[in-house]
């Protein structure tokens, strides 16, 4: 399977997608869908980790789903932002800047540690008044007021 998603941690509060080449834009929406229905195992916030440490392409037709995605990288329910993309090539690294740039709500890292890194600085964002509604404001590229 091009794309795995699972638990990354016992404590089932991050969503690892493991991508592998080549995968397709179908795929992503099918991967998407085992991430919603283990995400609503739980109560409690979940991050998602996207690792493209094993994946240098991008599938056929992804910038024409540019707006679709977006709508998949929403905070709702039990989905904490930011998303962490892991690990990933020159191409889908430049893809995903500009993803970010535009819609926001995405953190870039080189590695899986780096991923739980940020993961445990939003954590304690959310822990704190008004610091999930601060952090979104931040990942948009909007000002929050101190």
């Amino acid at each position: 399977m091009p794309i795995v998603v699972h638990w990354y941690n016992p404590e089932k509060t991050i969503v690892r997608w493991s991508f592998t080449d080549p995968w397709t834009v179908r795929e992503f929406l099918n991967a998407e869908q085992i991430a919603t229905s283990t995400r609503e195992e739980v109560s409690h916030l979940v991050w998602h980790v996207l690792d493209f440490t094993e994946a240098i392409r991008l599938p056929r037709g992804i910038i024409r789903q540019l707006p679709e995605l977006n709508q998949l990288n929403q905070p709702h329910d039990n989905h904490a932002m930011p998303t962490v993309i892991v690990g990933s090539s020159g191409l889908v690294r430049g893809f995903i800047a500009t993803f970010a740039k535009i819609y926001g709500g995405i953190s870039l890292v080189e590695t899986l540690s780096d991923a739980e890194s940020v993961i445990a600085q939003a954590k304690l964002r959310y822990e704190q008044p008004a610091g999930r509604v601060e952090l979104h404001q931040e990942l948009e590229g909007k000002p929050h007021a101190n």
